[in-house]
């Protein structure tokens, strides 16, 4: 399937995830621009978006969490195409990115900002209340 190129897969210039977690930002000309890579495309072929429960934002909610989880090293099961187009994710990315949307990404229009410790945190506190989610790999150190 092709998607769309727009603005929100320009990374934001130093704005790394290593060092800011996820940045988000709205210009005022409406375009999205965010740090996030756009490994995986399984909701929207339009590309990332904030302020809403659609899928542009469940799109970029689904790319934070990989994100994150490559970056920590995670050695944790991954789900194949047929419920990810464009590849494969990690199936814990899979099952916690509709809560990290609405929790985080769906909240503001204009800017959204999460810090590796916030992404950290939250998802160990997701992983304890859906325990099932300790079947996909270990933790991450």
């Amino acid at each position: 399937m092709q998607r769309k190129t727009d603005f929100a897969d320009v990374p934001l210039l130093g704005a790394s995830f290593a060092g800011n977690g996820l940045v988000a930002i709205r210009r005022r000309d409406g375009r999205l621009q965010t740090n996030i890579s756009h490994y995986i495309t399984n909701h929207s072929p339009d590309g990332f978006n904030i302020g809403y429960s659609g899928s542009g934002p469940a799109d970029l909610s689904l790319n934070v969490l990989e994100q994150f989880l490559r970056y920590k090293r995670y050695n944790g099961d991954r789900t194949e195409a047929g419920e990810v187009r464009g590849g494969s994710c990690f199936r814990l990315a899979w099952w916690a990115h509709q809560r990290f949307k609405e929790q985080f990404i769906a909240k503001s229009n204009r800017e959204v900002r999460v810090t590796i410790r916030e992404i950290d945190t939250w998802l160990r506190k997701f992983m304890d209340e859906n325990p099932q989610c300790y079947e996909y790999g270990p933790v991450w150190e």
